[in-house]
């Protein structure tokens, strides 16, 4: 993996994929500029070596071109952020380059054009005439094998930036402690979910699960499955269910509904008290606890509490013990838990969501291949 701080100082352009699909507030506010924040680093390294910078990124799934997902709204929180300022190319990325003499330039939403989602090569071809080298700050996005992303990097010497390196290894240094690990899945898709689980299930020493996840595998376990990679899913689930931790109960419209009581997922906003003294103990006796996903639905305030209980007991086991190591991912989960406490470095938070799933089950990005990292 060759690192930014090895592009060369004679270097003069760099086209830098970040990922600043930042939430926005109802009142057109950015909600939590994080994902800036983490590329700061490499984007100042850059600059202090005279290197052009070219930023891309998307920002929300438009249909095509549409004003409203301009990402020219970000500049203000990506200009306060990195104490610089950054132009606005809103060329059309499928025309030739015309070069700029600004330090930082940030092009429209790559996303405006079929051939980004495609990773057509044409596209890919143009968006690497924005540069002299290539370098992926967007591990978030590395899943995806779109042309900022992937197509790039088969015209350009490309490089990983310093957040994008750093949240591939603290996935890989969670790999390596997975025997030791309790691992906190929840989320509500089961399909989406399904591959993690069944991947983490024959190394984990526990596998835990939120309210909705719970019942959903409950629920899929208790179906024949006609789809064969469904039945295979279903078969290593049963084999290792000795692992397993559902839930002992619910909240649901405003009560604690035992979970073998429950028939449905209808109503169901979090786990309940009985769960989360179970969950708080386990979080109790670990030495590694890998979480993806909060517990509850965390974004209404009815299904908070659980994933906050184990926040506490999460912060008060990395205080407890230095050797305690946590890798908490998936953007909900970051949403929930990140600014809670003042975090000491044994808890590492991930702000990916669907790019962590992808690395701890499949041990490797798209991306990363791509550029032979």
């Amino acid at each position: 993996m060759r690192l930014v701080d090895s592009v060369s100082k004679n270097c003069r352009r760099a086209l830098v994929r970040v990922d600043y699909n930042l939430p926005m507030r109802a009142n057109g506010e950015v909600g939590d500029s994080l994902r800036v924040e983490r590329t700061k680093k490499t984007i100042l390294h850059l600059l202090d070596q005279g290197t052009q910078i070219c930023l891309m990124t998307h920002w929300g799934q438009p249909k095509g071109r549409d004003e409203t997902f301009s990402v020219k709204r970000l500049l203000p929180t990506i200009e306060n952020i990195l104490g610089q300022k950054v132009a606005f190319d809103a060329s059309d990325l499928c025309q030739e380059c015309i070069p700029n003499n600004h330090p930082i330039t940030l092009c429209e939403n790559v996303r405006f054009y079929e051939g980004e989602t495609s990773n057509d090569d044409a596209f890919a071809q143009l968006l690497a005439q924005r540069g002299d080298v290539f370098v992926n700050e967007a591990f978030s996005v590395s899943h995806r094998q779109h042309a900022s992303v992937c197509g790039t990097a088969k015209y350009l010497d490309s490089y990983v930036g310093f957040s994008c390196a750093r949240d591939w290894q603290n996935v890989q240094n969670m790999r390596e402690k997975l025997s030791d690990a309790i691992a906190f899945v929840g989320g509500c898709k089961i399909q989406t979910k399904l591959p993690l689980v069944c991947k983490l299930l024959p190394d984990v020493q526990k596998l835990v699960l939120g309210a909705l996840l719970g019942i959903s595998l409950r629920d899929f376990l208790l179906c024949e499955q006609e789809n064969e990679s469904m039945r295979e899913y279903a078969k290593i689930t049963q084999k290792y269910m000795h692992k397993i931790i559902f839930p002992l109960d619910v909240r649901a419209y405003g009560q604690a509904i035992p979970f073998d009581k429950v028939i449905n997922n209808e109503g169901v906003v979090d786990v309940g008290p009985l769960t989360e003294d179970l969950y708080k103990e386990e979080i109790s006796l670990s030495r590694v606890l890998f979480m993806n996903g909060p517990v509850g639905q965390y974004e209404v305030a009815a299904g908070e509490r659980g994933t906050h209980a184990i926040g506490d007991a999460l912060f008060s086991q990395a205080e407890r013990n230095h050797e305690f190591f946590a890798l908490l991912g998936g953007g909900d989960t970051v949403a929930a838990l990140m600014h809670q406490y003042q975090w000491p470095k044994n808890v590492i938070f991930s702000s990916s969501g669907g790019a962590l799933l992808y690395a701890m089950t499949h041990g490797q990005l798209p991306a990363l291949e791509a550029q032979k990292c």
